[in-house]
């Protein structure tokens, strides 16, 4: 079909009593969208089936909107809608959807309450229908004209978490270098954290989707199953003999989380570590380059870590989520 949007909801109260508030809310916004001409996936029929199943994926795959509608935290974490929200999420992380976008269409409910994984998206009240819809067109390129749209009011609210965005430059081309290079020849370009003979290296890509910790528990980067795994497991599978002959021993000092002051605990050698939060800061100049883990959160039950957009999490999930992705670093030997 090409959609373009998937509506994830709740269709069946959880306690019997029939059709949900989500229900009707992801139905009038449907309504909304097809008026605009857009491709929109609503779902009325039963998850039991591997079919469906398929036909849902298949959607998911298609979809570079997912709008989650809920009127409250437990429709939302309900075992179809959640798998849904995750299962874009993911595709997010993993850079299958660089254009992709998750938007909250809540009524009854703050921004808080949601899902931690959800608080930061753009999240919209049930009166501001016609504003989701505007950022939704927006966001798909998509012009309003008499043609496939009908008259909307109350363009001018805004949404709950964040102000429309503006309007971005255009940029121009760079003038071409002054200097006619040759294969071969070294350019300069940036800059490299060198430090006496030795480089810091971070995996380019989200490699693999590791819990923090394996179990609910709290602990610090020196307890953290995390850290076994990327000095026994990971190094061994990545890295050949000679490759890790290279890679340095350092000692971390594992500093408190600044925002809340938890205690990063002891200090630690390793090989193979997840960036702390000041060095996140400091060795990526934009959110869009930040993808890792970085610890502790504000409790030593979570750790803090970094959030599709890029932004920092200093409040941090809880260490054994699996919902997250990590990018381990070294130090290489020059």
């Amino acid at each position: 079909m090409g959609y373009k949007v998937f509506i994830s909801f709740k269709r069946n109260a959880l306690d019997g009593s029939g059709i949900t508030r989500d229900y009707v809310l992801a139905a009038d916004l449907h309504r909304s969208l097809k008026d605009k001409g857009i491709e929109t996936f609503f779902s009325e029929k039963d998850l039991s089936t591997s079919d469906f199943r398929d036909e849902i994926d298949e959607a998911l795959d298609e979809a570079e909107i997912l709008v989650v509608v809920g009127t409250n935290k437990d429709h939302l974490e309900s075992k179809n809608v959640k798998y849904e929200w995750r299962s874009f999420q993911e595709d997010l992380l993993g850079g299958y959807k660089p254009n992709g976008q998750i938007y909250t269409y809540i009524e009854g409910m703050k921004q808080e309450q949601l899902p931690r994984a959800l608080r930061l998206k753009q999240s919209f009240f049930s009166e501001q229908k016609e504003t989701l819809v505007r950022f939704i067109m927006d966001n798909l390129g998509i012009t309003d004209s008499p043609a496939n749209a009908k008259t909307t009011q109350n363009t001018t609210a805004k949404p709950a978490s964040q102000p429309a965005p503006q309007p971005q430059p255009v940029k121009k081309t760079p003038p071409a270098p002054s200097k006619s290079y040759r294969v071969g020849d070294r350019i300069p370009f940036g800059q490299y954290p060198v430090e006496n003979g030795r480089a810091l290296l971070i995996t380019d890509k989200l490699i693999d989707y590791v819990e923090y910790n394996e179990s609910y528990a709290n602990v610090t980067w020196e307890t953290c199953t995390l850290r076994k795994w990327m000095n026994s497991y990971f190094i061994s599978k990545a890295f050949s003999s000679s490759q890790q002959a290279q890679i340095v021993t350092v000692t971390n000092q594992n500093p408190n989380n600044p925002k809340y002051g938890t205690k990063g605990g002891n200090t630690t050698q390793d090989r193979v570590f997840a960036l702390s939060i000041d060095e996140a800061k400091k060795y990526f100049s934009s959110d869009s380059d930040r993808k890792a883990y970085t610890s502790p959160g504000d409790s030593s039950i979570f750790a803090a870590g970094v959030y599709d957009r890029g932004n920092i999490d200093q409040d941090g999930f809880f260490v054994d989520y699996n919902n997250v992705a990590v990018r381990p670093a070294f130090w290489l030997n020059l």
